[in-house]
This record gives structure tokens, sequence and C-alpha cells, in this order.
């Protein structure tokens, strides 16, 4: 079967994750350190750049979870199919973390429209 429409789909999201992620880092480093009094700014950046080693960590965890659950929930019951996790006919389900991480951004994302376009002092 041709898969390049998938294949296609899937490098493009893996673009615009990397696309929207970056400018955190170096814009947001610049808004905290202009933003914020030079004693807490340390704190707000050692917060930001330790979420880079603790983000992967979440995400393999829940991806290993959602691994133990059969990749196509709503149509098949493993029971009649009569697979389990270790056998070699098993697909985990993979989207599943995908899915998960981006109703939580969706919802998350509904605050930061009140803010105001810029901050007084």
């Amino acid at each position: 079967p041709n898969n390049l429409g998938f294949f296609t789909l899937l490098i493009m999201a893996n673009v615009l994750i990397g696309s929207s992620s970056a400018p955190l880092y170096t814009l947001g480093t610049a808004y905290i350190d202009n933003h914020v009094s030079k004693e807490n700014s340390s704190v707000y950046l050692a917060f930001i750049y330790s979420q880079l080693a603790f983000g992967p960590v979440v995400g393999y965890l829940v991806g290993a979870a959602f691994l133990q659950i059969y990749v196509d929930v709503l149509s098949y019951n493993t029971r009649e199919l009569n697979i389990k996790t270790g056998d070699s006919n098993w697909v985990g389900n993979w989207y599943g973390g995908y899915l998960l991480f981006s109703l939580l951004i969706f919802v998350t994302s509904f605050p930061f429209f009140a803010y105001p376009r810029s901050i007084n002092r």
C-alpha cells in the first residue's frame, strides 16, 4: 500500500512541532529576562530549562502506557482476537499520547488569550 500521504502528514507534524517550540527557548528567555526582576529571573529560567529534561521523560512514560492498549480501541476486543502485549501481532496505541497532549494543549491555551498584548511597567 502507498503510505506516502501518512508519511507526509507525520513529517509536516514534526516540522510544525519543531518550528513552534524553537522560539520558546530563544524569545522566551529574552522575554523573561526583560520583564522579570533580576533576582527572580534565574528561578524562572531554571524552571523552563529543567522542563527540557522532564518533558521527554513524561512523553516516554505516557507513550509506554498507551502502547499497552491495542491500537484499534473501538473496533476490536483483544480477548476475541486472542492477542496480548507480547504477541508479534500486537500493535500498541501509538497515537494515544498525541491525542492526549493535543487535547491538553488545546484546553490550556485558552487562559493565554486573557493576557494583554503588552505589559506596562
